[in-house]
């Protein structure tokens, strides 16, 4: 199983959610964050004024997936979210190495 964490724009995170429920994708969830722009570096020890202007509003999808729906379901995400335009997000794949139910106290793993 995979987790997949997509940081899309904020006006495209219901086009892309959508798309998703389409798709019959369980355990989807969409957190409002901020992402710090480029303009910040890291021997900055603190955060001015200035550069609070570079953040932007994002919305954080995740949800967890078969390993032969990874390819699919990335397309599908990076297909609605695209703009074009600098700054259009991030999708992130990792492997998934235990999940378990807190009703049930059970594996959801299905490789197992």
């Amino acid at each position: 199983m995979k987790l997949i964490k997509a940081y899309v724009r904020t006006y495209k995170a219901s086009k892309v959610v959508d798309v998703l429920e389409r798709l019959r994708i369980h355990r989807l969830m969409a957190v409002h964050v901020e992402e710090i722009g480029h303009g910040v570096f890291k021997e900055y020890e603190h955060l001015d004024s200035a550069l609070a202007q570079n953040y932007v509003e994002m919305i954080k999808i995740e949800l967890i997936c078969e390993d032969n729906e990874v390819e699919n379901i990335k397309n599908e995400i990076i297909s609605n979210a695209r703009t074009d335009y600098k700054g259009d997000g991030i999708v992130v794949v990792s492997p998934i190495e235990e999940a378990t139910s807190i009703r049930t106290g059970e594996s959801i793993m299905k490789d197992e």
